[in-house]
């Protein structure tokens, strides 16, 4: 699932998911469409806000995790 799949999923808007993590709707829409990538604290606070791990997180956005560790790992 992309990441505003995951957004809309929890029923948010861009607007609220920014609100929530102290972001604007428009670092929401950059982060959403890959064109900017969050700093970890801000991949962090989104992931927990869309109850998702970081690990899927990453995925969601086109980011490679192959030498993260297994969500179970963790």
């Amino acid at each position: 699932m992309s990441l505003a799949e995951f957004r809309e999923y929890r029923g948010l808007s861009q607007e609220e998911l920014g609100a929530r993590v102290n972001l604007s709707a428009n670092s929401i829409r950059g982060i959403e469409k890959r064109k900017q990538i969050p700093k970890i604290d801000t991949a962090i606070r989104i992931a927990k806000e869309l109850e998702i791990s970081l690990r899927t997180f990453c995925n969601s956005i086109g980011l490679d995790v192959g030498n993260l560790p297994k969500d179970e790992e963790n």
